[in-house]
């Protein structure tokens, strides 16, 4: 079990939709944003080293600091795309996000990291990265949210 399960499993269903202020994300909220973020990004991926769909020009500046992005107070605002909706039944948002952790891990253990470098995506939080840097991203993303989620949750016990 992922840390962010781990502290999943611990949350009543009655704080999952509870919004500590009127600009956060409720829990339900923010697992409905891992749900998209791993998704969408990773048929993103999918679509490009298929030659589906185009990769964005390779990023001229320096590498983003992948490793601060868990700890960084910065916040950034998630892509249009990615923005969560309120109320969705906890049920489904535990199925969805085991699926789509499932499906994530699955695929980063057999692409081709090779390859994954040579196609670019743009991320609300990094810019532009390359998939193997978003895959490196991805699990530091969820941990920060898992964070944030067991933060939530100590507020509205």
């Amino acid at each position: 079990m992922s840390f962010l399960e781990t502290t999943l499993a611990k949350i009543p269903d009655k704080a999952w939709n509870v919004k500590t202020s009127p600009t956060q994300w409720s829990i339900g909220e923010i697992v409905h944003h891992l749900i998209l973020v791993d998704v969408q990004h990773l048929e993103k991926i999918k679509a490009m080293l298929a030659g589906k769909n185009e990769s964005l020009p390779q990023r001229e500046d320096a590498a983003p600091d992948i490793a601060g992005a868990r700890t960084s107070p910065n916040k950034s605002q998630a892509l249009p795309e990615m923005i969560p909706k309120a109320g969705l039944p906890i049920k489904v948002l535990r199925a969805a996000l085991r699926r789509a952790h499932g499906e994530t891990k699955a695929f980063v253990q057999s692409v081709d990291l090779q390859k994954a470098g040579d196609v670019w995506l743009r991320t609300a939080s990094l810019g532009v990265v390359n998939a193997a840097e978003y895959f490196e991203f991805v699990s530091l993303h969820m941990e920060r949210h898992a964070d944030q989620i067991a933060r939530i949750a100590a507020q509205v016990k």
